[in-house]
């Protein structure tokens, strides 16, 4: 029981440092989105599980190597000035830092701001877990409700869009009360 117990650990420590390994390497990668990264992953994982490795090892390389990944894709971006899809918009910033000489700040805050979501997203993980686990069971509540709710939340984004765009005024004269 307890060998079992350890080699299972000892899988998922590989998977973690595999993972991270991967995830550097494809992180610093310029252009490279982590959508790739996680599909080549996908396609590879019959591969992994051929070979032997645990289904939930194989599981953690992919979610390590594209949280890993998303760390660190912001550094080509700032420094080369080749962005993916997703760094696009805080490109422009980043060229700026660059042109003044700040790009390794930049750098440094896009790291802080990475770490803090990582820290703020574990309490809301376990929060989530409580809520919608056996222990409360939202989830049996909510399963007949979705639809609407995700209606209801796809309606109070574009009422609160703020675009150059036409087409969400409307909305945003009945969430203002105007």
């Amino acid at each position: 029981m307890l060998e079992a117990y350890f080699l299972d650990l000892g899988w998922l420590l590989f998977a973690l440092f595999f993972g991270v390994a991967m995830g550097s390497l494809t992180g610093l990668i310029p252009g490279f989105h982590v959508n790739n990264v996680a599909l080549i992953l996908l396609a590879l994982s019959p591969v992994f599980l051929d070979w032997g490795i645990p289904l939930s090892a194989v599981a953690a390389i992919i979610v390590s190597t594209g949280t890993v990944h998303t760390f660190l894709n912001y550094i080509p971006s700032a420094l080369l000035g080749a962005p993916d899809g997703d760094t696009a918009l805080s490109l422009l910033p980043g060229h700026r830092m660059l042109l003044s000489g700040n790009a390794p700040r930049g750098v440094a805050w896009s790291a802080r701001g990475s770490q803090l979501g990582l820290f703020l997203s574990l309490p809301l993980i376990i929060v989530a877990r409580i809520a919608f686990g056996d222990e409360l069971g939202w989830y049996d509540y909510l399963r007949n409700i979705i639809f609407f709710l995700l209606l209801g939340i796809s309606f109070l984004l574009l009422a609160t869009e703020t675009t150059r765009l036409d087409w969400p005024r409307w909305a945003q004269k009945l969430s203002m009360n105007k």
